[in-house]
């Protein structure tokens, strides 16, 4: 496979340009994120990543966007896929999110 002899290099914005590349302006609202103020509140746990995925994987078949995070005490980037993890939802989406999760397992 030929290597490529090529030195041309992307165009890299000056430090004190607000160009942020292919991103777009600077951010000047507060952060993103999303959610319109709403807080996160878990609806679910499972005891290791692939569980969580799979209860992740039924709220986003049901338009219910959920994120995951490591059970306390086990936030170990080491641990892998292995420890328990809590499923959060928008708060708005919490008795939604409830009533498609009833009768799974770790359900709060």
């Amino acid at each position: 496979m030929p290597r490529s002899t090529s030195t041309e290099r992307a165009p890299v914005a000056p430090p004190d340009s607000g160009d942020r590349g292919p991103r777009g302006p600077e951010d000047e609202g507060g952060g993103g994120g999303g959610g319109g103020g709403d807080r996160l509140v878990k609806v679910a746990f499972a005891p290791n990543q692939p569980e969580a995925e799979m209860i992740q994987g039924l709220l986003a078949e049901h338009g219910i966007e959920s994120m995951l995070k490591r059970g306390p005490g086990f936030d170990v980037p080491e641990f892998l896929s292995a420890g328990p993890r809590q499923v959060f939802v928008l708060e708005s989406a919490a008795e939604a999110a409830r009533e498609v999760l009833q009768g799974t397992p770790g359900v709060s």
